[in-house]
């Protein structure tokens, strides 16, 4: 007997009558269409996060129908989602309405790629003995683990788990095989639905429930008894505290920031810093640390050298900003961690700025200068960098001038320490502190948490600038929930602090513990200051010590599939009846 049920029901290519070109591709659009639908509702609102799992299926029920037609009904998929991509992030119309589009047609590209292999591999004579219930989750992982980590440096946005962080019982199994591993276990469920169909249309339904249903049922019971057993695990409630400050700067002002404009915003925000500082002396809670968000104190930063030599030469903005920030850590005793550029040997010639490297950064202000800093590793791509594109210059200039408007890609990519050392009342917390984007990348946060000997972070700052979403507070929401998933698989608790929000402080269990505002995310375009207390986990996790195991695995099973599809056609199997 074979091992699954495609045989039964879909005809070999050799005997196929092949649906017509656009009944094919009516296939695909109505297919696409409620992919679309489900995707854009999982995402846009509370308590719709299971629908999620409709969405691959639609695509894969999509494959069953479209029979020997796969690229007519993959062209209609196509469409559909290049415009709910264009939905989607439709924020990006703001800053650069040629990238909007570029973007939504890339995007397009991965349900239809999933829908078309799907049905080769459903219908390839070697292939199809593979049950949906393995074969769906390595095709869709793969696809998600290639865009989000390899295809232009990695775009992991927009996964088919991230809604469900809204079910932390559901997703605490991320701490042992990370988001891809859960990717694949919310993916079985839709692959067994897919050969029950199949087998109720050939009759052997009650096989096929022993064989894939009652299997998979028992293992995401399995996952939702191990979700209740870590949540109900105590946490450290003894854990450093912090005051997160929340700015409200536009990105189009930012990008047009006078000097007395940065003077005045500024002061505005060291006074917000100050009167929470009083709150929290008040009542008898002082802070280990006030923590800006990324990019918000102007200037070239706070190394001694470049600092002196805008002194010296009275450039602004000389001292003006570095000195206040000294200055307010000095009085109050308090450090200050506090996102800005970083530039090491600054220079003018032909009345140009001139540097030698120049970090999108974090300095932990405190003591005397040099401070400790983190320079960002991971640029944001078609933000901060061009993968691949950026080595050729006068090609990214020219892109540049095409999509990315006001942009500039002049950034370097850190390489230096990846820990902040921060001394508080009750010892020293080592800090991790990925900028923006950074806390969207798996590897990249279990790169800064970890090194040789294992975990060495005990909280991680997240300092981000989400002006670039605009009006656009679904961005927002999405970027924070991605972020939830790093303090799950690390058991890391994650302090936020975000230009026009969302801030935050999410423990070791992916809840979020602390607003600024109400709802669950708190209110964004709004400045402000919340003192918080993070809890601590001193917790060990599999996915630290593997990584993204199940993803590469996935990976290298999607790339075999084409090998064996387009070189390797034995003969067609028997019939079912005949085997018999």
């Amino acid at each position: 007997m074979p091992v699954s049920d495609h045989a039964a029901t879909l005809p070999s290519d050799a005997n196929a009558s092949p649906p017509a070109f656009v009944t094919a591709l009516l296939i695909g659009l109505a297919g696409g269409l409620i992919h679309a639908l489900v995707i854009s509702a999982a995402f846009a609102a509370i308590h719709l996060e299971l629908l999620i799992l409709l969405a691959p299926l639609a695509l894969a029920l999509t494959a069953q129908r479209a029979c020997a037609r796969p690229w007519s009904a993959g062209l209609g998929v196509y469409l559909v989602s290049f415009l709910l991509w264009l939905w989607v992030s439709r924020w990006l119309v703001q800053v650069t309405p040629a990238g909007l589009i570029l973007y939504a047609l890339i995007m397009a590209i991965y349900p239809a790629l999933f829908m078309i292999v799907l049905n080769r591999a459903m219908r390839h004579p070697l292939t199809r003995r593979i049950p949906t219930t393995l074969l769906l989750p390595v095709i869709w992982v793969g696809i998600e683990f290639f865009r989000g980590e390899i295809f232009f440096h990695g775009y992991p946005w927009y996964l088919m788990t991230h809604p469900l962080i809204e079910l932390p019982i559901l997703v605490q199994s991320a701490d042992l095989f990370g988001i891809y591993g859960l990717g694949f276990l919310f993916a079985l469920p839709v692959g067994a639905a897919m050969d029950l169909l199949l087998a109720a249309s050939a009759g052997h339904l009650r096989s096929a429930t022993f064989r894939f249903a009652i299997p998979v049922a028992v293992l995401l019971a399995i996952n939702v008894a191990y979700g209740v057993f870590r949540m109900q695990q105590p946490l450290d409630s003894d854990g450093p505290r912090f005051i997160i400050v929340q700015t409200d700067l536009d990105q189009d002002i930012k990008e047009r920031w006078s000097f007395e404009q940065q003077q005045e915003d500024v002061s505005r925000w060291l006074e917000l810093s100050a009167e929470a500082l009083i709150d929290a002396l008040q009542a008898d809670e002082p802070p280990d640390a006030v923590i800006w968000p990324e990019t918000t104190v102007p200037g070239f930063g706070f190394e001694p050298e470049t600092v002196r030599f805008l002194v010296e030469n009275r450039f602004l903005p000389s001292d003006v900003f570095t000195g206040a920030i000294e200055r307010f850590v000095e009085r109050t005793a308090t450090p200050m961690l506090v996102g800005t550029t970083a530039t090491l040997g600054l220079d003018v010639r032909d009345e140009q700025w001139h540097y030698e490297s120049r970090y999108n950064s974090v300095y932990l202000i405190r003591g005397d200068p040099p401070y400790p800093r983190y320079d960002k590793r991971f640029l944001t791509p078609f933000g901060e960098t061009m993968p691949y594109i950026s080595a050729w210059p006068w090609l990214e200039e020219q892109l540049l001038d095409l999509a990315a408007g006001p942009v500039q890609f002049n950034l370097d990519e850190g390489s230096g320490p990846s820990l902040l050392p921060l001394e508080t009342a009750r010892g020293q917390v080592w800090l991790a502190a990925p900028i923006c984007f950074e806390a969207t990348m798996s590897r990249v946060c279990r790169h800064l948490v970890r090194d040789e000997s294992g975990r060495r972070a005990d909280v991680m700052i997240n300092l981000t600038n989400d002006g670039w979403f605009g009006w656009h507070d679904l961005g927002r929401k999405h970027h924070a929930q991605s972020a939830r998933f790093r303090t799950i698989e690390l058991r890391t608790p994650m302090v936020r602090s975000a230009n026009t929000g969302m801030s935050m402080v999410i423990d070791s269990r992916g809840t979020i513990r602390n607003t600024i505002g109400d709802g669950r995310y708190g209110t964004s375009r709004r400045e402000a200051a919340l003192r918080v207390q993070v809890p601590l986990d001193s917790r060990e996790t599999l996915y630290l010590r593997i990584g993204n195991l199940v993803g590469w695995i996935s990976l290298a099973g999607l790339l075999s599939l084409p090998i064996v599809i387009v070189f390797i056609n034995p003969r067609a199997p028997q019939s079912r009846k005949e085997e018999q």
